[in-house]
């Protein structure tokens, strides 16, 4: 190769070189552009993630509430009482801000034919069955009501407290009704709002909870039982007869005479039989049972007041004014009783069927359960008070301006058991 022709090669190898230097700067440049994109997308992606993360994070939903259950009896016989129960409670799964609940307030709607039979306020009428985690329950006094007693107007149930109330009845299904029979009933509570972060809690606010239930209706069908009467058999008295002996004469005769000897003749002795003598088995007479029908009951009957020709059929109006029945004038004493007892819709004017429907405990409930014994007495039912006793009683509660005892007597009388519809036929 000539000295030309080698400067020749080395010019083209020199331009090569600078075009594959170019090439390689080329491709790094792009190479960079590409990572540069790939930081860019995970960095999206990251900020992403990072939001999502923060949404699911995000502070719990806080709720307000009282559990409210009931169960009744089944199944349940027509004409007799439609018994159920009640539970309330106060868990952090229905109030999450922790919350002590109280409750003024339970009523109870039987869904009857033709007409629904709604008790108003029951809570001061309905027993007490158990007190858990800490609840409490007091009268209308602010005294404390134990388990097993009623009279209750106001319950307070912390976090964590269940109280129940044993089996309750202001009905006795008929015939009429459907079957099965449904009721509702309606808690009346309030939120003190003295948990956690409780600024959507509506403090002292009346709020209602309701619950349902229902029961079967049977009818009884009555078994005839024969009664064994005893029979008198007649007894055979044996008689004794007397039997005859021979008396021995002696005869004088000279000559050697054979004497006479006399036979002994044997006695038959009669033989004593026993004498089977009935014995008589005492009858047992059943005692009527003492029988009364609840304020709920005359509330929803004023269809049958007055009206002859029925099983039951008070002789009052629903009009008839309350202090009128009982007999006890609307005076100073009667105005500061009512007062002391904070008993608002107790007027002088107060009818009957008013006072049927009075709420809460104290005078208001011995009145509610005054103006039914009243009902009861006058019905021909075989009630446990006459109207004097009722009359005597409801002024010995005004006299002392305590409720308590008149209010549980006539209570539990009137709780006795209502064999009558709401139309005043006998079931």
């Amino acid at each position: 190769m000539t000295a030309a022709q080698v400067k020749v090669s080395s010019a083209i190898e020199g331009i090569q070189m600078t075009e594959k230097v170019r090439d390689s700067s080329r491709r790094l440049g792009e190479f960079g552009k590409t990572r540069l994109g790939a930081l860019a997308i995970f960095g999206a992606l990251a900020l992403g993630l990072a939001a999502v993360f923060s949404v699911q994070a995000a502070e719990p939903q806080q709720f307000h509430g009282i559990g409210f259950s009931k169960g009744c009896e089944t199944p349940t016989l027509v004409g007799a009482p439609y018994l159920c129960h009640f539970r309330v409670t106060n868990s952090v799964f229905t109030d999450t801000h922790g919350d002590t609940l109280t409750f003024t307030g339970i009523s109870d709607t039987v869904l009857a034919e033709p007409d629904d039979v709604v008790s108003g306020n029951i809570l001061d009428e309905l027993t007490i069955a158990s007190l858990s985690g800490g609840s409490t329950c007091v009268n209308a006094a602010n005294a404390n009501v134990p388990v097993g007693g009623t009279g209750a107007t106001l319950c307070t149930v912390p976090v964590g407290g269940i109280i129940d109330f044993a089996d309750f009845s202001h009905y006795s299904p008929d015939a009429d009704d459907p079957n099965p029979l449904n009721d509702i009933a309606t808690l009346t509570w309030q939120d003190l709002c003295d948990g956690d972060d409780s600024a959507d809690c509506q403090e002292g606010q009346d709020l209602s909870q309701q619950a349902g239930a229902l029961s079967p209706l049977v009818t009884n069908t009555p078994t005839n039982t024969p009664t064994n009467t005893p029979t008198n058999t007649p007894t055979n008295t044996p008689t004794n007869t007397p039997t005859n002996t021979p008396t021995n004469t002696p005869t004088n005769t000279p000559t050697n005479t054979p004497t006479n000897t006399p036979t002994n003749t044997p006695t038959n002795t009669p033989t004593n039989t026993p004498t089977n003598t009935p014995t008589n088995t005492p009858t047992n007479t059943p005692v009527p049972a003492v029988e009364g029908c609840t304020p709920g009951f005359w509330k929803n009957s004023t269809d049958i007041w007055g009206l002859p020709g029925l099983d039951i059929s008070p002789s009052f109006e629903p009009t008839t004014n309350f202090w009128t029945a009982i007999q006890e004038p609307w005076t100073a004493a009667i105005q500061a009783a009512t007062v002391q007892g904070k008993t608002p819709g107790v007027t002088a004017t107060l009818t009957m069927e008013q006072a049927l429907g009075l709420n809460g405990g104290g005078f208001n409930a011995l009145i509610r359960h005054a103006a039914a014994a009243l009902l009861n007495a006058d019905s021909g039912l075989d009630y446990e008070f006459t109207l004097t006793q009722i009359r005597d009683k409801f002024g010995a509660a005004v006299l002392s301006g305590d409720p308590t005892t008149a209010h549980n007597d006539l209570a539990d009388a009137n709780e006795a058991g209502c064999g009558w519809n709401a139309h005043g036929i006998r079931q």
